[in-house]
């Protein structure tokens, strides 16, 4: 179920869920690293950022 005030992301067979208030400031949070993050593959990235932007 996608609602505004849950994160939900699921990393190398690993699932992390944050809801209520927090989700908003880790979701910025989550976004700025994307943009910073060097060590990341460009897929993974991209995978991950297109997940953020359909879900959010």
């Amino acid at each position: 179920m996608k609602t505004a005030n849950s994160v939900r992301v699921k990393i190398m067979g690993n699932t992390f869920r944050w809801s209520g208030g927090i989700a908003s400031v880790l979701r910025s949070k989550i976004e700025y690293q994307l943009k910073n993050a060097m060590d990341l593959g460009g897929a993974f990235k991209s995978d991950l950022k297109a997940y953020y932007v359909n879900n959010f």
